[in-house]
């Protein structure tokens, strides 16, 4: 059975027990007896009446002061119906006979009208709530203030209609003989009323959607039954003071209560037992994203304005080598940080916060105050409240020290390399540089005395034995061959005029180029000379060498341009063909010509572009730095 099942039930017994009490007084002899007779005292008329009144005045003033626009129209009803029935309790408990003067003297007339004016407002009342969604706001921002003065307005007719014109109302009471039949006519078409009001509750109660709805209307229907009751006990009077006349009073009292318990319960409690749930659910809330941030491998904090910790993760806390990030929480960076290093995260927060935007992948040392230093990436984003206005920031960093060791480490392997390399295409030079030496020197020298040799015997015996003659030539024009080849091999392993400058290096070997491959090309040169360091036109010359090797191999080309020049501090080389091209990212990692080309720019600490696209030609260019350029002879 659910909670508000429970309740209705509850409210049964309750309702079975009152009328249980009112069939007493019904007819039980003993208690029939009092009827007529004179048992309630002013006094206890008044204290009746006092806490009614007091208890329609909490109703209006409770549901009046706590109102909001999102609260149900039938709230406000009630509260300025009950501000309503609180004034007219008020004239009736001050009409009733033995009360001093209230305008005009007090009389059971007088009091009736007032009594039967509060009943049948709290009747209508109930009724027209009834009739109403319970949930449903107001539609318009000023019916409230319309129901408040509409209320003091019919007050203040009732009030005149009594004190002024008391002989437009009906006779509702004769001394000695008792109620009258409009007076008993009005309390069966109040009982009518409250019985539908009263069925339209219970209704209401047995299909409400949640447990707070059900007992409120079932709160309802009971002041709506308790109020029937009521009005048969003042069907059942026959003098101002007897049995009924208390018995009504006393269950009019209650029926307020019920009344006042389900206005209480919607604009006061249950609101704050709905806060107690949304609390609870906050909290649980908070320790699900609390326990998530702490399995995160991201440390992640969050700040107020003035950089003061609004919380973290338990990562970070253990950063900082705190054992709970509650820890954290009301210090800033100056507390876990050496100066310099919370000025910088202090100066970076203020950055964010100022310009509304993110700063993201901050890579930054870090000094913590025990001395350990270390590398982070760093995003920060700014918080923002409801309104759009910045009130803290929110910031992830991942500790990438190890990361940046093993960079570190691999810069210096790559350093290393290069240098390594450096030495490597320095000790091939000389190597080159020498073999060619050699082989002009020694070799070439050797080949000439032989020439020398043959010429002398020519001389010497021709004439003698000229049969020789043509042997010898042959010979000799072996011998001028093999002095060509290895002035081509000296030539190839170390051209001589690399050491009259990269311009004269560049013209001859674009002249053998064309030599070669019949292939036109076009070299162009910056006005002044470039004075090179010789690793860095050696460089350029082996580039170059080794792009008309691919040129010849594989463009196609039908025109080759090179173009060497000054652009500010920097060299920049760049050779073209009109061949077919190629798909860049499709050459093979192991393609030597091209790997060779790239690991002697990365030597020289520049970087090989190569441009070029199937049917377009090829572009390749070498920004090599510094470039110290000035006249030849300077």
């Amino acid at each position: 059975m659910s909670n508000h099942s429970q309740y209705l039930h509850r409210l049964n017994r309750l309702l079975i027990g009152l009328t249980l009490l009112f069939l007493l007084a019904w007819q039980l002899p003993e208690l029939n007896m009092m009827k007529g007779e004179n048992i309630m005292p002013l006094s206890l008329h008044i204290a009746l009446e006092t806490f009614a009144i007091v208890v329609a005045m909490m109703v209006f003033g409770i549901t009046w002061n706590t109102y909001s626009p999102e609260r149900s129209a039938n709230t406000v009803i009630l509260a300025a119906g009950f501000l309503l029935v609180g004034l007219l309790d008020f004239g009736h408990m001050f009409s009733f006979s033995g009360m001093p003067d209230f305008v005009t003297p007090s009389s059971p007339e007088k009091a009736i009208q007032f009594w039967l004016s509060a009943r049948f407002s709290v009747a209508a009342i109930l009724l027209l709530v009834s009739l109403r969604a319970w949930q449903r706001p107001l539609q318009a921002s000023g019916t409230r203030n319309q129901l408040l003065v509409g209320s003091v307005l019919v007050a203040f007719a009732i009030y005149w209609l009594i004190l002024i014109h008391p002989e437009v109302w009906p006779h509702t009471f004769i001394e000695g003989m008792g109620l009258t039949p409009f007076k008993i006519g009005s309390e069966y078409a109040l009982i009518l009323m409250l019985t539908a009001a009263g069925v339209m509750f219970y209704r209401q109660a047995q299909h409400a959607r949640d447990a707070a709805a059900a007992k409120n209307a079932g709160r309802l229907w009971a002041a709506c039954l308790i109020s029937v009751l009521s009005e048969l006990c003042f069907v059942l009077y026959s003098a101002v003071s007897d049995i009924f006349n208390m018995l009504g009073h006393v269950y009019k009292v209650i029926g307020y209560l019920f009344i006042y318990r389900a206005v209480f319960i919607e604009n006061v409690r249950e609101p704050y037992v709905r806060l107690g749930t949304a609390q609870d659910a906050l909290s649980t809330s908070q320790m699900m994203l609390q326990s998530i941030l702490d399995h995160v491998p991201v440390r992640i904090f969050w700040k107020d304005t003035q950089g003061r910790y609004l919380g973290s993760n338990k990562h970070m806390a253990t950063d900082i080598g705190l054992q709970d990030a509650q820890q954290m929480i009301g210090k800033d960076d100056y507390a876990f940080y050496p100066v310099d290093q919370a000025a910088k995260f202090r100066s970076d927060d203020l950055e964010v916060m100022l310009s509304a935007r993110p700063k993201l992948n901050i890579e930054e040392p870090i000094t913590l105050k025990d001395g350990k230093e270390g590398w982070l990436l760093t995003n920060k984003v700014p918080l923002q409240g409801l309104d759009g206005e910045v009130n803290g920031v929110l910031g992830a960093y991942t500790d990438i020290t190890p990361l940046r060791n093993t960079e570190m480490r691999l810069e210096e392997a790559n350093r290393q390399l290069r240098e390594l390399t450096v030495r490597r295409e320095e000790a091939r030079e000389e190597e080159r540089k020498r073999i060619a030496q050699d082989l002009h020197d020694d070799l070439g020298q050797m080949l000439t005395s032989l020439r020398m040799e043959i010429g002398v015997i020519r001389l010497k015996y021709g004439d003698v034995q000229p049969e020789l003659l043509p042997s010898l030539q042959s010979v000799r024009t072996q011998i001028d061959a093999t002095i060509q080849v290895v002035r081509d091999v000296a030539s190839q392993l170390r051209p001589a005029v690399l050491d009259m400058g990269i311009s004269s290096a560049l013209e001859w070997q674009v002249a053998e180029f064309k030599k070669r491959s019949g292939i036109p090309c076009e070299l162009v040169l910056d006005e002044q000379e470039m004075s090179l360091e010789p690793e860095q036109a050696t460089t350029i010359f082996r580039i170059v060498q080794e792009s008309f090797t691919n040129i010849m191999r594989h463009a196609q080309a039908t025109r080759v341009e090179v173009r060497l020049c000054r652009q500010e501090n920097l060299c920049m080389l760049e050779i073209k063909d009109n061949g077919v091209g190629f798909e860049p990212g499709q050459v093979r990692k192991k393609t030597f010509g091209v790997m060779g080309m790239r690991e002697r720019a990365l030597v020289l600490g520049s970087e090989l572009e190569i441009d070029s696209a199937p049917g377009k030609g090829t572009r390749i260019s070498v920004r090599i730095k510094p470039c110290y350029c000035g006249r030849e002879n300077d």
